[in-house]
């Protein structure tokens, strides 16, 4: 299941940590990814080679072409692999490719909660999504930036009575 991640929060601990988290943010996005996708991969050597990057050149282009890839996956072709990949590339481009990751991740993941509490979801999909939420929610798991918005499903009934 995708996680919601706030986009001011993200971009906050970006620059709060000088970059540090957008290493975790990567790992864990890709992660995510893979899993929707029904895809195989390994985030953790992916964040591997970005570290050995500046040592072995043209490393760095491994895990960007990969999670170039992926974007274009989980955006069903709206995002272009070689665009997200050319712009992976060049260091001012990250902050772009971040927020637009994320933009659509979140859209992903209010879907999914959509799906959770519509019942389109089989039982099995909805005890995983609902513990991995509790989860986030417990604080277990969850990284910076990995909040939930407030939202139950009474909510949506009870508004503008």
């Amino acid at each position: 299941m995708i996680k919601y991640r706030s986009l001011s929060s993200v971009i906050f601990l970006m620059v709060a940590t000088l970059g540090l988290y957008g290493i975790f943010w990567f790992y864990w996005v890709s992660r995510e990814m893979l899993a929707y996708n029904g895809r195989k991969g390994n985030p953790g050597l992916w964040v591997l080679a970005l570290g050995l990057s500046g040592t072995i050149p043209f490393i760095y282009a491994i895990p960007v072409w990969k999670f170039s890839d992926l974007v274009h996956l989980t955006s069903k072709g709206r995002y272009n692999r070689f665009v997200f990949f050319a712009a992976g590339l060049f260091i001012v481009f990250i902050p772009v490719i971040v927020l637009l990751t994320q933009r659509l991740l979140n859209g992903i993941a209010l879907e999914q909660m959509a799906q959770m509490d519509s019942g389109q979801m089989g039982q099995e999909q909805r005890d995983e999504a609902r513990s991995g939420v509790e989860r986030l929610n417990e604080g277990a798991h969850a990284g910076p930036g990995d909040e939930v918005p407030d939202y139950e499903p009474d909510d949506i009934r009870t508004i503008g009575r």
